[in-house]
């Protein structure tokens, strides 16, 4: 059963001019599991939408067509996999991301200075 965050990624992409952000952007020199890609790419997606996205001071790319190791505040490592989140003074809101911690690869995560709550897992 979904719950939580789950419910808003479902919700956006049961619309199917929303398709395009799981379709799209995927890495054509990408060597890596497609499945971890995707899981990667849903978890910021559900960041954006869950943490108040549409009024992020910088959002450049965010829910767009290309690699989300492309989208503002976000680096990847050669392999594609998210290292970084720097959204530091962003406006993001609403309750702490809790799935981050399940970005494998993540080193820096810098989101001070925003109006997020809860625990930080």
């Amino acid at each position: 059963m979904l719950s939580g965050t789950e419910v808003n990624v479902c919700d956006f992409i049961t619309s199917q001019s929303n398709h395009a952000i799981f379709v799209n952007g995927y890495p054509n020199d990408f060597d890596g599991n497609v499945w971890d890609w995707l899981k990667e790419r849903a978890i910021l997606v559900r960041m954006y939408l869950n943490n108040g996205g549409n009024d992020w001071a910088q959002k450049s790319g965010w829910l767009g067509i290309d690699n989300h190791c492309d989208w503002e505040g976000v680096a990847c490592t050669a392999a594609s996999s998210v290292a970084s989140v720097n959204l530091q003074n962003n406006q993001l809101s609403g309750p702490f991301p809790s799935d981050l911690n399940n970005l494998g690869n993540l080193q820096t995560l810098n989101i001070y200075a925003n109006g997020l709550s809860g625990e930080i897992p």
